[in-house]
């Protein structure tokens, strides 16, 4: 999967795998910061792997989403590439 492993200026490496449990962290470019609490990963009837996370939308301090989510496995690793302690 592309997610799981990148070509990086030709050095080619392994993204640890999304864990339940583990939280997440994303900055964006007008000064959010997305923080992404994983409560599940599983499959879809297709065996696409899915994950089930919280998360919470920050800006300035002030939360302004606080939900839950469900995004593939893929696109939750391209999206939250930033693991952090939680």
């Amino acid at each position: 999967m592309l997610a799981e492993r990148l070509d990086i200026f030709g050095r080619r490496y392994r993204r640890q795998p999304v864990a339940a449990g583990a939280v997440y962290r994303r900055l964006g470019a007008d000064n959010t910061v997305e923080t992404a609490r994983v409560l599940s990963i599983g499959e879809d009837i297709q065996g696409i792997p899915h994950v089930r996370f919280r998360v919470s939308i920050r800006r300035a301090e002030i939360a302004y989403v606080d939900e839950e989510r469900i995004l593939s496995q893929e696109c939750f690793a391209e999206r939250y590439r930033e693991r952090v302690d939680g």
